[in-house]
């Protein structure tokens, strides 16, 4: 009879316990901007030389392209002197502590005449510098997203960083121009699980001719747990 009445609560408590809460699971846009309005860059950004290199621009707005904003966006100028590399720099605290899968993707264009190569890299400290592998149409003068459409992944280095930070570049060749615009890090909430407290109380009657009579109770909620029959605590193990 003690045996049965154990089985019993045991099995009842491992179907409770399959209540989880699971929260955090999912794509969170983690950093987005449409550069703007104004020829001015907007914050976080910074160039190396607004001149030669990138700067803010009204001119060839965004368009065609899922999501494009018009508005401004940043252009490389690439004049001067030829072979000079000029940085566009984003770093203003991006976290992504609690993510993982992280992904960006942007919208670009470049002009028919413009032969350089745009180049971007990840960053967790300012210091190393990661080359970020994507394809995109450097003359075909006309707006799309890079990489086809789709969002490019980092490696596991950029998951749990405190300042996240990019930096674009290229050389000067005093050909054509190219724009970005509408850059977003996107990332996957780390998962956290937690067993939802449950509460019961379960009594009968045995109708064998012991005459038994039992009760029991069963909690989850960061304490024990047992079963009393006529006085003796069973626990469930």
């Amino acid at each position: 009879m003690k045996t049965t009445l154990f089985s019993f609560y045991k099995s009842l408590l491992a179907a409770l316990l399959l209540f989880i809460s699971v929260a955090g699971w999912g794509q969170a846009t983690l950093y987005s901007t449409n550069f703007g309005t104004n020829t001015s860059l907007v914050t976080g950004w910074s160039s190396s030389s607004t001149s030669s290199g990138w700067n803010a621009s009204t001119s060839s707005a965004s368009s065609t392209y899922t999501g494009a904003s018009g508005g401004s966006n940043i252009v490389f100028n690439g004049t001067g002197t030829n072979g000079i590399t000029h940085t566009l720099t984003y770093n203003n605290n991006l976290s992504t502590v609690g993510y993982t899968n992280i992904t960006l993707l942007w919208g670009g264009r470049g002009t028919s005449t413009f032969n350089g190569d745009i180049i971007i890299e990840w960053s967790s400290n300012g210091t190393t510098w990661n080359k970020i592998t994507y394809a995109y149409t450097k003359n075909g003068n006309a707006w799309a997203l890079v990489n086809s459409g789709n969002r490019i992944s980092l490696p596991s280095g950029a998951e749990e960083v405190s300042n996240l930070q990019f930096r674009f570049s290229a050389a000067a060749t005093n050909n054509g121009n190219y724009r970005i615009d509408d850059f977003s890090v996107q990332g996957t909430a780390t998962p956290t699980c937690a067993a939802s407290t449950v509460s019961s109380t379960v009594s009968a009657v045995n109708n064998s001719t012991s005459g038994v009579d039992f009760s029991g109770s069963i909690t989850n909620a960061g304490g024990g747990t047992n079963i009393t029959e006529r006085g003796f605590q069973y626990p469930l193990l």
